[in-house]
């Protein structure tokens, strides 16, 4: 479904159209933009959500390995990089519906909008079959669709069905890494094992903390 939204040739032209409402919504939060909603006092002083405990505890178990095994390749360091930003911007979201009210789809949109860039930008990655790094591309442009699921109904089984797609790749890639050896085939299967266990663990947090919404 998200794949769909973020080709949408007018996408562009969406965004820019609920700007005003977003900067209207972001306000709520304390901050002076919608990207540095974390950063505010308002933010750091007051207590914070159940929800949002629970995803920091999520991010920081299951997010580390996945970005160290990035850093083991420089052709994957953007990748860690795009899951950092879109984690990111998870925290942000969560962390607004503690204080505002629920938002608009426009304004949702536009506030995801960082995460959307990310996506776009790894299936295009991915359209590169000459790459080294082409099961590993092609396997972060299938997670990302997951990263929809604030979108979505029924975001937990969306990100079980994109787990589904980007496995065809994990295993390629773990296939590959048995036949290197040695370290490389550690450092290659990192990639894969901490990717899958990322969007597992995120399908679960979403699953406990999104089941009434």
């Amino acid at each position: 479904m998200f794949r769909l939204i973020v080709r949408m040739a007018d996408i562009t032209s969406r965004l820019e159209a609920v700007v005003a409402r977003l900067e209207a919504y972001a306000s709520n939060l304390g901050s002076s933009s919608a990207g540095a909603v974390r950063s505010s006092g308002a933010a750091e002083e007051r207590r914070k959500s159940p929800k949002l405990l629970d995803y920091e505890d999520f991010v920081t178990n299951f997010l580390p390995p996945f970005l160290e095994s990035t850093k083991k390749f420089k052709q994957l360091e953007k990748i860690g990089a795009q899951a950092q930003t879109v984690f990111d911007r998870f925290h942000d979201l969560i962390d607004a519906e503690s204080v505002s009210k629920k938002p608009s789809n426009d304004e949702l949109v536009k506030f995801l909008d960082p995460v959307v860039q990310v996506i776009q930008s790894a299936d295009g990655a991915a359209a590169d079959n000459r790459s080294e790094f082409f099961n590993q591309n092609k396997a972060w442009a299938e997670a990302t669709q997951a990263f929809a699921w604030p979108t979505v109904g029924g975001p937990r089984q969306h990100i079980n069905d994109t787990l589904e797609s980007a496995d065809f790749y994990l295993i390629k890639i773990l296939t590959t890494a048995k036949k290197e050896g040695g370290a490389k085939e550690k450092d290659l299967a990192s990639f894969a094992t901490s990717l899958k266990t990322l969007l597992k663990e995120l399908a679960e947090f979403v699953g406990t903390s999104y089941r009434a919404d």
